[in-house]
């Protein structure tokens, strides 16, 4: 029994005096440093390029495997769920930024690692990416026939052919209007319409995201986008088509359904505060937009009182320019005699939404081509020709305030700055002037009376095609 006992330490003891001759590589470390790396900003479209210093002090570059990563972030720093895409693998970086522009900056990573070992060393850094295309004066114009966007800075600089340049070929068709839309999410949505389709546009680096067929669940048979719009809540966004109205919910970019069931035909404008209305050129009438997020059915008014200012159910006439004023949203029509009419809209009611209507005592408002309405005051300006007015609601009465030189000078776009954060805010007129092909803007400053400060204008730009839309931008 003892002798098995013995056996095992035996057999220990023999493995202790057994020599390992295995024959083992073993490769040296390489100290790698990384140097020339900083925290950067940047704009998109923007080359980024770096060139970075790194020392081995064995063997040589050749040894080495470069890999660059990119990757979002949160306020905290923190990485977002997306995985961090390469963006290139070769020792020094040349990119054009086209990725989102946003709050919070991005980390770039730069790898380096020894081929022998795999053993990597990493820098990283920050790279904010900012946009040129984030604030100012968006003028849709026509060259050659092709439609595109330039942007007047608040730098007045003037960057030409947005659109082409960001998305590397000329928009189709003709546009019409550019819309920048709120949004529930917070972010603002920009859309340009053309003579056959609709166009979304990322903001704010212009890519182009989805065209009319990506936008409906079933695209109309006729696709003709005269007017958008979103409701109070910016939950809403609403679709003049063909005269037919149509809803889509702002939350995750929703799709345009059918047209809103009714009798009718809109014309291109919508009245979005308080209850949403349009007005039924069909029918001659005001209709309601469905109070209800799951009604898909347009409402008319109630019948009204023997006392109301006129009947919202009744109301005869081409609706030329509809815009909100400081109290009513002010509806001007021609009249079958050709004169102008007055008719304010109150769509906070529903008893008493008539609540203005008066004969326009300016003669000069029946040639006009263009309107804007101040904010803050009950002033309407409009041009006629080659002369820019100013109508005064309460006096009912008009004057000149401006006249462009050139007898085929023709003004085609007003628009008023509206804007809480700008120290501009409803004191400054943009102006789109055309001249034949060529197109101007025009900043007119506002005194506090509504006329042009000075008496003329306070800077102009040109260089332009043929403009048909302005609008400002703020973020």
């Amino acid at each position: 029994m003892k002798k098995y006992i013995a056996l095992p330490f035996l057999l220990l003891a023999l493995m202790s005096c057994y020599k390992d001759k295995g024959n083992y590589n073993y490769l040296p470390l390489k100290n790698i440093q990384i140097d020339s790396l900083v925290n950067l900003k940047k704009l998109f479209m923007d080359s980024l390029v770096i060139n970075p210093v790194v020392k081995v002090d064995k063997g040589s570059e050749a040894d080495l495997d470069f890999q660059w990563s990119m990757y979002p972030t949160t306020e905290s720093m923190e990485q977002l769920p997306d995985q961090p895409v390469v963006i290139g693998t070769g020792k020094n970086l040349r990119i054009q930024l086209n990725q989102a522009v946003r709050q919070y900056p991005y980390v770039v990573v730069f790898r380096v690692m020894d081929k022998a070992t795999g053993v990597s060393s990493y820098r990283k850094f920050q790279v904010m990416i900012g946009s040129p295309f984030s604030s100012g004066w968006l003028v849709l114009n026509d060259k050659n026939n092709v439609s595109d966007v330039d942007i007047i800075t608040p730098q007045d600089t003037v960057l030409r052919d947005i659109y082409q340049r960001v998305n590397g070929k000329p928009m189709a068709g003709k546009a019409h209007h550019i819309n920048l839309l709120g949004a529930y999410t917070g972010t603002d949505e920009l859309f340009i319409e053309t003579d056959n389709n609709l166009l979304q546009v990322r903001n704010p680096e212009f890519e182009l995201l989805q065209e009319a067929k990506s936008m409906f669940f079933a695209l109309p048979t006729t696709l003709h986008p005269q007017f958008m719009t979103i409701n109070d809540y910016a939950t809403q966004r609403y679709l003049v088509n063909d005269g037919k109205v149509y809803a889509a919910s702002t939350l995750n970019n929703g799709k345009y359904g059918l047209p809103l069931i009714g009798d009718y035909e809109a014309a291109p404008f919508i009245t979005s505060e308080g209850s949403a209305c349009i007005y039924d050129r069909k029918n001659g009438r005001f209709l309601r937009l469905p109070s209800l997020s799951n009604s898909v059915t347009l409402e008319t008014f109630v019948d009204q009182k023997p006392d109301a200012v006129f009947d919202v159910n009744n109301v005869k006439g081409e609706l030329r320019y509809m815009e909100r004023g400081p109290d009513l949203a002010y509806h001007f029509f021609r009249m079958a005699d050709g004169s102008m009419m007055l008719y304010g809209l109150d769509t906070y009611s529903n008893e008493y939404p008539g609540a203005l209507k008066q004969s326009v005592a300016s003669p000069e408002m029946r040639q006009a081509t263009a309107f804007a309405t101040s904010g803050v005051l009950p002033l309407v300006y409009f041009a006629a020709g080659n002369s820019l007015y100013l109508y005064d609601v309460q006096a009912n009465s008009a004057r000149k305030l401006y006249t462009f030189p050139g007898a085929g000078v023709s003004v085609s776009v007003i628009r008023m700055l509206k804007n809480w954060f700008s120290d501009d805010d409803n004191s400054l007129i943009a102006v789109g002037v055309n001249d034949g092909t060529k197109g101007s803007v025009y900043y007119f400053k506002l005194a506090g009376t509504g006329e042009f400060a000075g008496g003329t204008y306070k800077q102009k730009f040109d260089g332009f095609g043929r403009i048909s839309d302005i609008i400002y931008k703020s973020k």
